[in-house]
């Protein structure tokens, strides 16, 4: 069934904690929805562009038009204190160490080996996640800015892309290389 801006509304599989969310570009790669203000989330999205082996993974701040627009067409995603991993055509979106575990697999490499931590049961996995992601801030501080992707990732982070959004990257001197 169709939701406002041709999102699908979503559907709970119960007891597996998912929901069927369609992406803006459905087709296209999965997307992760990140905390943009936080640094510890901002540099996780800069170590995915440096180690992933892949590159179709589309990126957008949940504070971000994207984000915005996902969260409410489908409220039972809000208050979520967590990165969200959306696949590609909005199968699934995974939330909290399920994204995490989602994205090193993701990356590829020793990475891969990650989700044999899917053994450990979800409640523990998400108290750990809940841990971190309560004392982000505190961790690692208040991003400053939005750090920026380089020249040829720009295209992949959807918030730059959104109708009417601002284009955050003219005029703007290339960033140092991370």
């Amino acid at each position: 069934m169709q939701g406002p801006r041709g999102t699908q509304k979503s559907e709970r599989n119960p007891g597996e904690g998912r929901t069927r969310l369609s992406t803006p570009e459905e087709g296209e790669g999965p997307l992760l929805l990140y905390d943009g203000a936080c640094a510890l989330c901002s540099g996780a999205v800069l170590f995915v562009l440096r180690h992933e082996k892949r590159t179709t993974l589309r990126f957008a701040s949940l504070a971000g038009p994207v984000g915005l627009a996902l969260l409410a067409d489908h409220p039972e995603l809000r208050g979520l204190d967590s990165m969200l991993w959306v696949e590609a055509g909005g199968a699934r979106v995974l939330a909290k160490s399920a994204a995490a575990l989602r994205v090193a697999s993701y990356l590829g490499g020793l990475w891969r080996l990650a989700p044999s931590l899917l053994i450990i049961p979800r409640p523990l996995r998400d108290l750990a996640y809940d841990l971190v992601a309560r004392h982000r801030h505190a961790f690692a501080g208040e991003a400053s800015s939005c750090p920026l992707p380089p020249p040829g990732e720009r295209g992949r982070f959807l918030d730059a892309r959104a109708e009417g959004a601002p284009t955050v990257f003219e005029g703007i001197s290339e960033p140092e290389p991370y």
